[in-house]
């Protein structure tokens, strides 16, 4: 695929970021590469590197990607002169999400890729009915399910027939990369729910919310992590990471939504490098606080002690 760069600007630096398959990132700092391109093409040329990029640290996939086919063409458009006039299921509206859904062919080939690319977690979200084929595809591909997630809506959409409950939550497998040993976060003990509102104001159809992704970030990885997400869509994992001090890789094959996703990125990071400059915190110019990595990994430590005895 050839580079891409938005319309009248220059294509930066690429920060030592690597080119995957031939493809520079269209937007690069010191926390963040973006490729605009295919996801399995990249993630496959991304596993070549992935040693290299993790520095002695940990990577991490964390992502949303296409959904089944019914989720993506049966969206129905509510009208409430259909319901009044009491209209049959198949005489509604339907409307495309916009991308092309997943198969399970390609949910197997992205579970051998995520796998080959973490070392760490992989946070994966879908439907309810596409939770198994997932977890077929990430326990095949050697890692293992260690929790069904859930994120609870609390201002979820209603049913659009209205002809019975509406659906207020989203799954999501979290699974480490193997299935020996314990696994690493910074949760404790808590329950794997979370709880809060979605984003009204969002330019992508299946947009998470910035506060879902942040404590999802801060939970699963550790600062200086690299976290990765082949399906950025609106790059709200990269925004969120990118906030949290983590090194992040972002993947979306659609130019124009790339356009908008670089620039949210953008905006992000340089709020992190003014509140650097403002010394806001014992911050390297990474953007994480090297005495609270340390504090993270004597806390994982003590409780792995704690276990045994």
């Amino acid at each position: 695929m050839p580079e891409f760069k938005k319309p009248g600007a220059q294509v930066q630096s690429t920060g030592g970021w690597p080119t995957l398959a031939g493809t520079k990132p269209a937007y690069a700092s010191a926390l963040c590469a973006f490729y605009v391109g295919d996801s399995f093409v990249l993630l496959d040329a991304l596993a070549r590197e992935i040693d290299r990029l993790r520095g002695g640290k940990r990577s991490h996939v964390i992502t949303d990607p296409p959904y089944d086919e019914h989720t993506h063409t049966k969206m129905l458009v509510r009208k409430e002169q259909g319901l009044r006039a009491g209209l049959a299921y198949n005489e509604f509206d339907t409307k495309d999400v916009g991308f092309d859904s997943i198969s399970n062919e390609q949910i197997l080939a992205a579970g051998k890729l995520f796998h080959a690319c973490a070392n760490g977690w992989s946070l994966v979200f879908g439907t309810d009915a596409l939770m198994h084929p997932w977890r077929v595809a990430i326990t095949e591909a050697g890692a293992s399910v260690r929790r069904q997630c859930l994120w609870v809506k609390s201002n979820p959409m209603p049913k659009v027939l209205g002809d019975g409950p509406g659906q207020g939550h989203e799954p999501f497998l979290a699974s480490w990369h193997t299935a020996k040993g314990l696994s690493e976060w910074n949760g404790g003990g808590r329950a794997g729910i979370w709880t809060g509102t979605k984003d009204s104001n969002t330019f992508h159809k299946t947009q998470k919310p910035e506060w879902l992704l942040r404590s999802l970030i801060e939970n699963f990885t550790n600062p200086g992590d690299l976290v990765i997400d082949p399906f950025a869509g609106s790059a709200t994992a990269g925004v969120a990471g990118v906030r949290a001090g983590r090194r992040v890789i972002l993947i979306e094959r659609d130019e124009k939504m790339a356009e908008r996703a670089i620039e949210r990125v953008r905006a992000a990071r340089e709020q992190l490098t003014l509140a650097l400059a403002d010394g806001r915190g014992k911050q390297t110019e990474m953007g994480f606080a090297i005495e609270e990595r340390e504090a993270k990994k004597a806390e994982v430590r003590a409780a792995r002690k704690a276990r045994r005895l």
